[in-house]
């Protein structure tokens, strides 16, 4: 399940990446990020395809292991 959230945050094309960046756009538009939600949805893809979904995923999961260690 790492590899495939990994591989949809990255861009690849399936049903999986998909639904992440549908995901993606709804919360960006609820918080009011972006216009709609096929702006949103643009914008989602582009961050996934760049790497930046990825680099977050990463900084989430370093932080949590550091939590984990200091308790």
């Amino acid at each position: 399940t790492h590899e495939i959230i990994r591989r949809a945050l990255g861009g690849d094309a399936g049903a999986c990446s998909d639904i992440v960046a549908l995901n993606a756009a709804a919360a960006l538009e609820v918080a009011g990020q972006v216009a709609d939600l096929g702006e949103g949805l643009v914008f989602a893809r582009e961050l996934m395809s760049s790497g930046a979904a990825t680099a977050v995923l990463e900084r989430y999961a370093e932080s949590s292991r550091q939590s984990g260690e200091q308790g």
